[in-house]
């Protein structure tokens, strides 16, 4: 059996009309209230049904329409009054009564019209909005694309040179080796959390969860940045439960967000500080849940900036005084975190360090997994 079809709002199918099929029903309306009018003299008052054809004619035609089309039903209603024989006190007061529905038709067309132009102008402004956004998206996305595929090309052929190379032991080729690979991977993490921004703003990117031992994802993502924690003699803690705490998540997203965590504690860190990245169980209105936090002694900064710098883009002095970026890893994570029903919090002071931390339920019908 074929799908049904969705049925159009009455007001859409009037707008898909010709202007004489427009005027017609709005005319066709006002006679009827007229002969209502007409029929039931005193004893209904209908006055206030002939604004339904008024303020239907302005909103699908304009106010050229409607003015005109005020006193015709002004008219109408003054006929409908003089035929049915109804006594006034004076003769002047049924053309006073006319003048006031005139005016309350005349109010209902300015009335119509400008909400029609308002919700005009804010569809385009929504529609320009999302324009410009889908642009940005896939401009990013195409130039994140493009750029991980250079990237992609350069580790490619350090490698080959290095291991090519019949004098890469040598100190100082090992140092510019290393320095080669270390900008690699900058660039990749840079280039990873543009390209998922531009996923996450056009509304393509798709979550893939599934049973995950947070603990592996951790120590993986920590070994990343042994080069750094040695050169800046930085202590780093994995603070674990004995148990394994099964979490049901994207595995991927949750080592770019943990990266992007751990390298802005480790690079806004001062040297000799201390990082730690603690997995901490707790319950929730008796739901078990699981804490990830990454606290840091390093620069830290006023709370007042932490909506900032959740946002994206926004760095402080302080942090660009001490290393290069653009500030939308954070941005990214929190987004992350989110599609995963949660949401990023932050605790710092300045010159204290930083906490950030989010919650995740624990998977109590997954299967056993092994420690990590």
């Amino acid at each position: 059996m074929p799908p049904a079809k969705a049925r159009r709002p009455f007001y859409r199918v009037l707008l898909q009309l010709p202007k004489w099929g427009v005027v017609a029903a709005c005319l066709a309306a006002a006679l009827l209230v007229g002969f209502l009018d007409l029929v039931t003299g005193h004893e209904v008052s209908m006055g206030i049904f002939y604004l339904g054809p008024v303020v239907m004619i302005s909103w699908l035609l304009g106010s050229a329409a409607g003015f005109p089309f005020s006193i015709f039903c002004a008219a109408l209603w003054l006929a409908a009054e003089k035929a049915g024989a109804h006594s006034y006190s004076h003769p002047a007061i049924l053309y006073w009564n006319g003048l006031v529905r005139l005016g309350y038709f005349l109010i209902g067309v300015a009335l119509a019209t400008r909400l029609r132009l308002t919700l005009e102008l804010e569809k385009t402004a929504r529609d320009a909005a999302e324009d410009s956004s889908r642009l940005k998206s896939d401009m990013v996305s195409l130039v994140s694309h493009e750029l991980g595929n250079g990237l992609a090309l350069a580790i490619a052929a350090v490698f080959v040179l290095k291991e090519s190379d019949p004098a890469a032991g040598d100190p100082t080729r090992a140092k510019f080796y290393d320095l080669l690979g270390r900008g690699h991977d900058n660039l990749k993490n840079v280039t990873s959390n543009f390209l998922n921004l531009a996923r996450l703003e056009s509304g393509k990117f798709k979550l893939e969860p599934k049973p995950t031992e947070l603990r592996t994802i951790v120590r993986s993502t920590a070994s990343l940045f042994e080069t750094l924690i040695q050169e800046k003699r930085i202590r780093l803690d994995l603070d674990f439960p004995e148990h394994v705490i099964p979490i049901n998540v994207d595995p991927h997203c949750m080592a770019l967000v943990l990266n992007n965590l751990i390298g802005n504690a480790l690079k806004y860190t001062p040297p000799e500080g201390h990082v730690a990245v603690r997995l901490a169980p707790k319950e929730v209105d008796g739901k078990p849940m699981v804490t990830v936090s990454v606290e840091d002694t390093g620069i830290g900064f006023s709370m007042a900036e932490s909506d900032d710098i959740l946002s994206g883009f926004h760095r402080t002095a302080e942090g660009k005084r001490m290393s290069a970026g653009f500030g939308v890893g954070l941005k990214v994570s929190q987004k992350m975190i989110e599609h995963h029903g949660s949401r990023l919090m932050v605790e710092s002071s300045p010159e204290k360090g930083s906490r950030f931390y989010f919650d995740l339920p624990v998977c109590t019908d997954c299967p056993p997994l092994s420690p990590g």
